[in-house]
């Protein structure tokens, strides 16, 4: 969905908005709101949304995480990594590519993966050929 309008899907939406900002600090409180999160269909949405806040949450339920892990998500997805591929260093720009610093190396990675797996195909055959 682009751009804010996931939070009309969003579960939370529909129900009490100090569910998810108990100021008794209820851990009961939490968990419901919890619960409610991890059925959410737009959970993923309210994370990115949420970690990119200035500045970040300070309280409250996000996306079924505490305010202490979403700092930990936002300190994560800006961490420079290593690529798996060409050891170039990145910061990942979305969860769903945390190992290598573009598609070009993606696809390397999986190319290798791919003739490694053919080899060792290959060679399973030469052995029970020359057993038989």
């Amino acid at each position: 969905m682009s751009g804010n309008g996931w939070k009309d899907a969003a579960l939370c939406a529909q129900v009490d908005p100090d569910l998810w900002f108990p100021a008794d600090g209820s851990s009961a409180t939490a968990a419901t709101a919890r619960r409610i999160c991890a059925g959410c269909p737009v959970r993923a949405e309210c994370l990115d949304y949420a970690v990119t806040l200035e500045p970040l949450p300070l309280d409250g339920i996000w996306a079924g995480l505490t305010h202490v892990q979403v700092r930990q998500v936002a300190a994560a997805r800006t961490r420079p990594r290593p690529c798996f591929t060409c050891g170039g260093t990145f910061v990942p720009a979305s969860p769903q590519n945390r190992a290598f610093c573009s598609d070009g190396c993606r696809d390397v990675a999986r190319r290798e993966q791919a003739v490694a797996s053919e080899r060792r195909r290959r060679a399973r055959v030469r052995d029970r050929k020359a057993a038989a």
